[in-house]
């Protein structure tokens, strides 16, 4: 049976346990956490194929221009056609990846550095900014990891 030690790992530091995963993170729990975070993270295959944030925006910012019917066809476009596909994407990434402690920064750094979709001036085009993260937040998360692990060395 998993030690106390591996179920902590796995959902302070993860995204949960994945089945199985217990017994990989039971053999040293810290060792798993600090693997995840000493190489550079990279935007995962399945995501690399999505345009990019800016290049979305942009069509919603140009419709937005035009006209209100122009910004809510394009906005509903973009959400259809990309958003939707793009968070069903990273969800199946964040399930089944081996490295849960590198994605949970990944969604933490994204949603920091994200705008409010409440503010009436920015609207709702955030979400593609999170639907993937993109290189330098992966890069950013990957280094920052290192602070919490950094302040309990002495």
């Amino acid at each position: 049976m998993p030690s106390v030690d591996a179920f902590i790992a796995a959902t302070r530091f993860g995204l949960g346990p994945r089945p199985g995963g217990l017994a990989e993170i039971d053999a040293d729990p810290r060792a798993w956490i600090i693997a995840q975070i000493e190489e550079a993270q990279t935007i995962p295959e399945n995501l690399r194929h999505f345009p990019a944030a800016a290049d979305i925006l942009k069509g919603i910012h140009e419709a937005r221009l035009r006209s209100p019917e122009a910004l809510r066809k394009e906005t509903r476009r973009a959400y259809r056609e990309t958003l939707f596909q793009e968070l069903r994407e990273h969800a199946n990434h964040m399930i089944m990846t081996r490295r849960p402690f590198a994605e949970r920064m990944v969604l933490f750094w994204s949603n920091h550095f994200t705008v409010s979709t409440s503010k009436p001036l920015i609207g709702r085009p955030s979400p593609p900014i999170t639907a993937k993260p993109s290189a330098r937040i992966y890069s950013a998360a990957s280094r920052i990891c290192w602070l919490p692990w950094c302040a309990t060395r002495r």
